[in-house]
């Protein structure tokens, strides 16, 4: 995403099993979810290939307008120097 992908997420429930009996009674299996997730990404890099151009031209116009926002802004750049990883200093192991 950092790079101008898109990212998602697609929830489905889960039989946890093979079949999962819902409240109303009907079944749920994993076959099911499965297949409805399948479809689900399907229809999705079908319908962004359809939109092809117009998202393209989103990405393009996301990437110029952060470069003109770089260019007024009091920061250029920033480096990040080899070596210098402020988890790893005095031992501390940081956050993981």
């Amino acid at each position: 995403m950092m790079q101008g992908a898109i990212g998602m997420t697609f929830e489905k429930a889960s039989a946890r099993g093979l079949v999962y009996r819902r409240q109303d009674g009907s079944l749920l299996t994993y076959y099911d979810g499965i297949l409805e997730h399948f479809t689900a990404a399907l229809a999705t890099a079908e319908t962004a290939a359809r939109h092809r151009e117009a998202m393209l031209g989103d990405f393009l116009e996301f990437r110029r307008s952060a470069v003109r926002e770089g260019e007024q802004g009091p920061v250029r750049e920033y480096l990040l120097a080899p070596g210098d990883d402020p988890r790893k200093r005095n031992g501390s192991r940081g956050c993981s």
